[in-house]
């Protein structure tokens, strides 16, 4: 596969498609021994070898292809803002983490949340209907904002189901399982 140098090297998972522009830019890349400074530099993952600044030689090349070849790249399917914790799915299947994040496929997902204090009933019926903040309306998928709109402290948010899918609770924090394809077909079901 011929690729620009950025992207031949994003999508062998050495970081974002940025980052590895930068890499190129800053001359901190070669290709077959010479330094390129252009991203858009053509590279053929099957014969060329890449060096990149810090990790050495890379052979980019199919599987079962030379010593230094990365494995296939991963990525996240959606996302968790940084003071949320909790479910997130990593994969290598483009098409079904498209599937799973594309508004049209209508995946619900559920938060636990973590309050001071248990919420009264108005507040858990302003919780369920959303609400307007600054001219914008808010449903229950934006859970930070509908909670402090509530009047509620929010002192932890965690992701525990994509669909049908529920983390199980025994998954613990920076902990991660294999998923089966029945598993992972779940997360089209609505939860029971």
């Amino acid at each position: 596969m011929v690729a620009m140098a950025g992207a031949a090297l994003a999508a062998a998972g050495v970081a974002s498609r940025r980052s590895c522009i930068e890499l190129v830019k800053q001359g901190k890349v070669r290709v077959n021994g010479a330094v390129v400074t252009d991203p858009a530099t053509r590279v053929d993952a099957a014969a060329d070898v890449l060096e990149v600044a810090g990790m050495g030689r890379l052979q980019l090349a199919a599987p079962g292809g030379p010593e230094g070849q990365l494995p296939p790249r991963l990525f996240t399917v959606g996302r968790l803002d940084v003071a949320t914790s909790g479910l997130i799915f990593l994969t290598n299947d483009g098409d079904w983490a498209n599937k799973v994040i594309h508004p049209s496929a209508n995946i619900l997902k559920e938060y636990r949340v973590t309050l001071p204090q248990p919420p009264t009933q108005q507040q858990l019926q302003l919780l369920k209907a959303g609400t307007t903040i600054e001219g914008v309306r808010v449903v229950p998928k934006r859970v930070r904002l509908l909670v402090a709109a509530a009047g509620l402290q929010l002192l932890a948010l965690s992701r525990v189901r994509v669909g049908g899918w529920v983390m199980p609770r025994s998954l613990r924090l920076g902990a991660y399982m294999k998923l089966q394809p029945q598993e992972l077909a779940k997360v089209f079901q609505q939860y029971k």
